[in-house]
């Protein structure tokens, strides 16, 4: 078993900060995917999801009430798929 992630620097930073209009969407939030995966055969054992805020081109951890609402909001869109987040003592994301 062995763990790996990868992720693009343009999912944290943008230049739509400052735009108005669609703040609801909550674009200042960004997660970056930490999969465990089964060796061989690729298969994802656990995925953690690690949030986080960008404010002018900087990113900082998510604040709690961030977390929470990034994992209501990926638990609701999920539930569809039979997919659940959790959201730990850590402010990092789970999903199940």
């Amino acid at each position: 078993m062995a763990g790996s992630f990868y992720t693009d620097g343009g999912d944290f930073l943008t230049d739509y900060e400052g735009i108005s209009g669609r703040e609801s969407y909550r674009g200042d939030l960004a997660v970056t995917y930490l999969p465990c995966l089964a060796v061989p055969g690729g298969r994802v054992l656990r995925l953690r999801l690690v949030p986080f805020r960008g404010r002018k081109f900087r990113l900082d951890r998510a604040t709690h009430a961030e977390a929470a609402w990034l994992q209501a909001t990926l638990d609701r869109e999920s539930a569809r798929f039979g997919t659940h987040v959790r959201l730990d003592d850590g402010n990092d994301l789970s999903v199940h």
